[in-house]
């Protein structure tokens, strides 16, 4: 059998996920960050595992409401006696007894039954339901604060990757532009207007130049794996994102943002629902000290046989009806320990809120300093780009007329470089800033 080539099974696996995932894949359309959004949410592994437990945490709701519904059974039995007993006759010629014929004695005897049992009053019950429920709610909490980190996480890998296609354009035009510089000063360098330091200084920049596009280049591929990951795809899958990296200015308040954090957070929700299932926990383990109440019938009826059931009702049946009361009066001291373990656990989880809200205000307060600090950031880039531009310029001119050295030349068109490459960093950071803040306010979709 021939080996298959790893590159051919790599491709392989990449069709199956492309072919697997929703919405716009490679081939098709680039994905829009919603996209990418949609894909993360329906294979991050994150996500499954956070949907588990929320069905795990129903299936532990209905079972703690199993106990408020009644019990029912049914009960039966059957039984068949046969006695077999040896006639004995007196002979009379002989005036002894012999064994005559056997004569068998058959009976079948039936019995069945319908019991039926019903909780009326059990503290204990309906607390580990309230719990239940609690639980079941802080899980579906957990769940959708899971879902805002994946979404935010794709936020940051999609605008990493932009922000690394960028930086690739820069580098591809600062080879270019190094390149076409070369071809002058060599020009120059043969009509001797130019010593031969300047063209080998110029080689040295387009060197350094094509190493910045190496890097810019792998930066790229890692980006790109990324995002794949927090889609739950092959880091080789070769997609296309839409470049949406651009500036939309809106409008930022701390108080407005607090606000929507305290009415929308997950966070704050799940810690709130932890002091509800704590107060079922100080209430389940109190019930111990209230009398639980319990109903109770049961009919059964007995014959000959299954076919006629013509005396089920009428004779040989037996019924009965009645309502069961418990009361605890020592228990060993263990309702007790059990009620301060409680409120003990009360305690925390109230002291869970106040460190949650603690940190929703310092969470949204932090987000929006760094929306603030991004978008005055990036109007100082872009000046300095404009500025940059200007001084290459200017140094261009006095090079070509004598007056600059090719140093200039070099040293301006590197300011360049990196004023476009803090201008893209600025336009990342502002978006990842805004997603923060929707994240922090827990309105991340």
């Amino acid at each position: 059998m021939r080996e298959i080539p790893l590159r051919l099974l790599s491709f392989s696996l990449a069709a199956v996920l492309v072919a697997a995932a929703p919405g716009r894949v490679c081939g098709q359309e680039p994905l829009t960050l919603d996209d990418c959004v949609a894909q993360a949410l329906a294979r991050n592994p994150q996500i499954s595992r956070a949907d588990q437990q929320v069905r795990q945490s129903e299936l532990q709701r209905r079972q703690a409401a199993s106990a408020l519904l009644p019990t029912i059974s049914l009960n039966g039995a059957f039984s068949r006696y046969t006695s077999v007993s040896p006639q004995r006759l007196l002979n009379p010629a002989t005036n002894q007894i012999v064994e005559g014929s056997s004569t068998a004695l058959t009976s079948m005897n039936y019995y069945s039954g319908l019991n039926i049992s019903q909780s009326l009053f059990n503290r204990s019950i309906t607390a580990l339901y309230t719990q239940a429920l609690a639980g079941e709610q802080t899980a579906k909490a957990g769940a959708e604060m899971q879902n805002q980190l994946v979404v935010l996480q794709v936020h940051q890998a999609y605008y990493a990757l932009l922000r690394t296609k960028r930086n690739l354009e820069v580098a591809s035009k600062d080879v270019n532009y190094n390149t076409e510089l070369l071809r002058q000063v060599e020009t120059m360098y043969e009509l001797g207007n130019r010593a031969r330091v300047d063209v080998l200084r110029q080689k040295s920049a387009l060197a350094q130049a094509h190493q910045r596009l190496i890097a810019a280049e792998n930066g790229v591929k890692k980006a790109r794996a990324e995002l794949n990951y927090q889609m739950g795809a092959s880091p080789t899958l070769p997609i296309e994102v839409v470049d949406d990296l651009e500036l939309v200015p809106q409008e930022v308040s701390f108080n407005a943002s607090l606000e929507r954090a305290f009415s929308a957070h997950p966070t704050l929700r799940q810690a709130s629902l932890g002091v509800t299932a704590a107060q079922a926990g100080v209430e389940a383990a109190g019930a111990a000290r209230y009398p639980s109440m319990s109903f109770s019938g049961n009919y059964s009826w007995r014959g000959d046989s299954y076919l006629d059931f013509t005396d089920a009702f009428s004779s040989d049946y037996t019924w009965s009806v009645g309502v069961g009361f418990y009361l605890n009066i020592f228990d060993g001291m263990r309702t007790r320990l059990n009620l301060q373990r409680a409120n003990v656990d009360l305690m925390g989880a109230e002291k869970e809120v106040e460190a949650a809200e603690l940190s929703v205000v310092r969470d949204v307060h932090r987000a929006v300093l760094d929306l603030q600090e991004a978008e005055e950031v990036l109007q100082t880039a872009r000046r300095a780009v404009d500025f940059a531009l200007e001084a290459l310029r200017l140094a261009e001119e006095r090079y070509r007329i004598g007056s600059g050295t090719l140093l200039e030349v070099n040293a301006s068109q590197f300011d360049i470089i990196n004023a476009r490459y803090q201008e893209v960093q600025a336009l990342f950071n502002l978006k990842v800033a805004r997603a923060s803040l929707d994240y922090s306010m827990g309105l991340l979709q």
